[in-house]
């Protein structure tokens, strides 16, 4: 379980290169916690933000609240398999389109290569679905992002 003081750190804001953090405090982000309730393909959505810096963000939080990264390591090295259970969370997450960054990210037992693996599934399902239109981005921030959902939701 990741501890409240985690995803609200200061920290994190301090790991990530300055021209990373620059483009998200400027669309309203400023703690782990901001990114952690957004769906995948409403992120995909935000005004600067296209599926590499989507996946280099979410790494980065996997790396932050998952500060044991002995799997990946053996993993590289080849001196372990892949342990995760895809067809469990499969299972669980049916449709792609409701994905958040949370249901990847703090994920049980989740480790980078299952994590690249998933976002590459959920951001192929973002590119055909209805919701991704290559000349136009649904939110220019994310006060703007927050607004269309409570609004949806009411």
């Amino acid at each position: 379980m990741v501890s409240f003081r985690k995803l609200y750190s200061h920290t994190w804001v301090r790991q990530l290169e300055y021209r990373e953090m620059k483009r998200f405090s400027i669309l309203g982000f400023r703690w782990p916690a901001d990114f952690l309730e957004i769906r995948i393909f409403d992120f995909l959505n935000l005004y600067k933000v296209d599926s590499g810096i989507a996946e280099e963000l979410i790494i980065e939080l996997y790396k932050f609240l998952n500060p044991n990264l002995d799997v990946d390591e053996a993993m590289i090295c080849g001196e372990m398999d892949q342990t995760f259970e895809y067809a469990r969370w499969n299972k669980l997450h049916q449709d792609l389109s409701t994905v958040t960054i949370k249901d990847i990210v703090l994920t049980e037992d989740i480790n980078k290569a299952a994590i690249i693996h998933i976002y590459k599934r959920v951001c192929d399902a973002f590119y055909k679905s209805q919701e991704y239109d290559c000349r136009h981005y649904k939110y220019g921030s994310l006060s703007e992002l927050r607004r269309s959902r409570d609004h949806e939701q009411a």
